[in-house]
């Protein structure tokens, strides 16, 4: 059996001996493993997070936090799941963080029914989910088609203390624009002046694609114009290309 023995250098930090040979500390053992999910190499990640507990190593939140996303990035949830429940058998509880990145993995999968299962766990624990994931829910459900959806969870947002931004907007723009439905864009680029965000180029860009869609090029002419006459939101690239698609 491996003797274990731990020691802390003049700034209380640990040093962990095994039969007298020196192993990293954990989060020196973090670092190794947010490397080599950085670099998409899973396997070795949690072949990694292994052998830190093999050696006595307790791993960290940030340890489990790294793996899943890691695992989100790629598309593998179930995996990603996995790691958070085996989080939880050790005695280590999901952070805000952990929640977020697992809500945001499941939007980007379209499994809205999992997303919202994980915040509803999250609001029991006293956690809030932040914009950035409101936002990604946001956007999956207008990829979805359930613009209608989405424009509701904005309006609860409106009335809560995650408040939303001007990408929420935007998205929300977006999603009406690509259902065809001008109206209610309109609606939302009036509501979001009157609530005192101030549109930028992708709001205006968002616009300009719902109105090329609809072949109102008169429209679109004018507001490109607008954009360069009247706005502090120039016209970019996209402006541009979405004029000429």
């Amino acid at each position: 059996m491996s003797e274990r023995m731990i020691e802390r250098d003049e700034r209380g930090r640990e040093i962990v001996y095994v039969d007298e040979k020196y192993v990293p500390c954990t989060p020196q053992w973090n670092k190794h493993i947010n490397n080599l999910v950085e670099q998409g190499q899973m396997e070795k990640a949690m072949s990694a997070a292994r052998d830190m507990m093999n050696l006595g190593i307790e791993p960290s939140v940030i340890t489990f936090n790294t793996l899943i996303k890691g695992w989100c990035k790629v598309g593998k949830m179930s995996v990603a799941m996995h790691v958070a429940k085996v989080m939880l058998r050790i005695g280590l509880y999901p952070d805000d963080f952990t929640y977020n990145i697992l809500i945001q993995g499941y939007c980007q999968q379209h499994d809205m029914m999992t997303a919202k299962r994980l915040v509803e766990s999250m609001i029991k624990v006293n956690l809030i989910p932040d914009i950035i994931t409101f936002n990604q829910i946001i956007k999956a459900l207008c990829d979805m088609r359930l613009v209608g959806d989405a424009t509701i969870l904005v309006e609860n947002l409106l009335k809560s203390d995650t408040k939303p931004n001007v990408i929420t907007f935007n998205t929300l723009l977006r999603g009406w624009c690509d259902v065809g439905d001008m109206k209610m864009a309109y609606k939302i680029l009036k509501s979001m002046i009157e609530l005192g965000y101030e549109p930028d180029v992708w709001t205006w860009n968002a616009i300009l694609h719902g109105l090329c869609q609809q072949n109102a090029m008169d429209d679109a002419m004018h507001l490109v114009e607008t954009m360069n006459v009247k706005s502090d939101a120039k016209p970019n690239v996209v402006t541009f290309t979405t004029l000429v698609r």
